[in-house]
Parts: C-alpha cells; structure tokens; sequence
C-alpha cells in the first residue's frame, strides 16, 4: 500500500537526480545543487508518507493483539466452563481472574501501542517538516543561481528539462492505476 507522499516524494527524488547528474555533466554547479536539493526534498516527502503508512501499520497490530486477547479471554472462559462441572464454584473463580487479567492486559497492550504510534508518528513528521524546511530553502537558493546558467545556456537547460519530463513519464508510466478496497471491519 503506498500513499501521494512516497509516490510524489519518489518522484521527485528521481527528478533532483536526473538535475544532479546534469549538473555533473554540464558542470554547473547551480544545477547540481538545485539537483541535490529537490532530492532531499522528495526523500523527506517520501518519509512522511513512510511514517503515515508506520502509523497504519501499529494501529493494525494494536487491533490485532485486542484480537488476540479477546480469543485468549474466549479460551481462558471455555476452558473455565470444562472445570466448572468438576467444582463449578472453584471454576466460576477462576474463570473471572483469568478474563479480568487477559482484558486488562489487552487494554494495557493496546494503550502502549497506541502510545507509541502516535510518537513514532509525532517524530516523523517533525523530521519530515524539519527536513523539507531545509530542503526547500536549499531549492530556493539553488533556483537563485539557476536563473543565470538558464540565460546563459537555454538549449542545455531545455534538454535538461525534457529529459526530467521522460523520466517522470516513465515513472508515472509504470506505476499505472492501483485500486484500494476499505474495509470498515
């Protein structure tokens, strides 16, 4: 499963690489730091699409483990009803510690989890924005000393744009469409 963000971000990855290596090639340093600059960007844009889907991810797992104890809690109840009919006041005792310890531990094993999605989810996210802030006054810095090379050397600059335009092509090209189903299961 994967979200705009890492797509968006993956794209424009391979479009500041596409711009660093025609920096290399064309020397211009200009152009390779706007280059290096729009790839960190994607990357950070890419990681926070990568914390969003974390983020889904731990809330399936704290469903699961609920899951879990709820089947554990089923159990620990059959099991209580098998020894009922030898000692049913001794088994109806036991029975209940068992469910109260199982539910307790569930709502503890998913309070946890929960907890800790959402740090995972808070730092990412810092981290993304903090990275994307640098990144883009990278971009904007970079982008001022463009413009010059882009007047001095237009026929460079527009074959280096063409191919950038190939490469996002082949990109989106090969993603093609993806159909998501949502359960409210």
């Amino acid at each position: 499963m994967t979200n705009e963000d890492i797509i968006a971000g993956t794209i424009g990855e391979g479009v500041g690489k596409a711009e660093h290596f025609a920096g290399d090639a064309l020397n211009a340093p200009e152009l390779k730091a706007g280059g290096i600059g729009r790839e960190w960007g994607g990357k950070a844009q890419a990681t926070v699409g990568a914390a969003k889907e974390k983020f889904g991810a731990v809330a399936e797992q704290a469903r699961t483990a609920a899951t879990k104890a709820s089947a554990q809690a089923k159990d620990a109840a059959a099991k209580a009803k098998i020894q009922a009919k030898e000692a049913a006041a001794k088994a109806e005792a036991q029975a209940r510690e068992a469910y109260g310890k199982v539910s307790d531990q569930a709502k503890d094993a998913y309070g946890k989890a929960s907890v800790k999605a959402k740090d995972v989810y808070g730092k990412a996210q810092i981290q993304a924005k903090d990275a994307y802030g640098k990144a883009s006054e990278q971009v904007k810095t970079a982008a001022d000393k463009i413009d010059p090379l882009i007047k001095e050397k237009p026929y460079a600059a527009l074959g280096i744009a063409a191919a950038a335009g190939v490469l996002a092509g082949i990109i989106l090209a090969s993603m093609g469409s993806k159909t998501v189903y949502v359960s409210k299961d």
